[in-house]
């Protein structure tokens, strides 16, 4: 998490390195992650509505890979990368209640490296059918936010990798 405090861009125009922007940047972010950064309402002093933008540089080439633009400051932005790169999100203070905003910005990295478990481990899913299984996280701290994922396979010879879910909450 980052906690910032950020002005009003008075023009509603956002620009990298503009008014109204705050930025945090990931290098070296592994091939096969994923990269999610959030805000939430409540996480801001006021009734303020910032926005997200997420580039992607590799080598030289920077793109703009995800933004998020709502009328409020829930917003989220999220990229799987395909080769190491670095990430930059940008929090823009689209319209702020006063001269500024404080906001807590949430950041993941997420990869496979199992610091979780699921029990079953497998199972055989059936189409239209159900399966109830329990994810342990380890040792969460109770009222952080969390992303989890968790991913569905089908074995060799089969085609691997089926599908993802994401998970997020507070932990309780």
């Amino acid at each position: 998490t980052d906690t910032a405090t950020i002005a009003d861009d008075p023009t509603n125009t956002f620009t990298p390195g503009g008014p109204g922007t705050f930025s945090k940047t990931l290098t070296n972010v592994p091939a096969g992650a994923l990269v999610r950064f959030d805000l939430f309402d409540e996480d801001t002093d006021g009734n303020d509505d910032l926005d997200l933008v997420l580039t992607r540089t590799v080598g030289t080439t920077t793109t703009t890979v995800s933004t998020s633009g709502g009328s409020s400051s829930r917003e989220t932005v999220q990229h799987r990368n395909t080769a190491t790169a670095t990430y930059t999100v940008w929090v823009h203070a689209f319209q702020t209640d006063g001269p500024d905003a404080v906001f807590t910005l949430f950041g993941w990295t997420l990869t496979a490296d199992g610091l979780g478990t699921v029990a079953p481990a497998s199972f055989t899913a059936t189409i239209g059918g159900e399966q109830s299984f329990t994810l342990t996280g380890g040792a969460l701290t109770p009222g952080a936010r969390y992303l989890g994922e968790v991913t569905y396979s089908q074995p060799a010879p089969g085609p691997g990798l089926l599908g993802r879910t994401l998970i997020t909450g507070k932990a309780t």
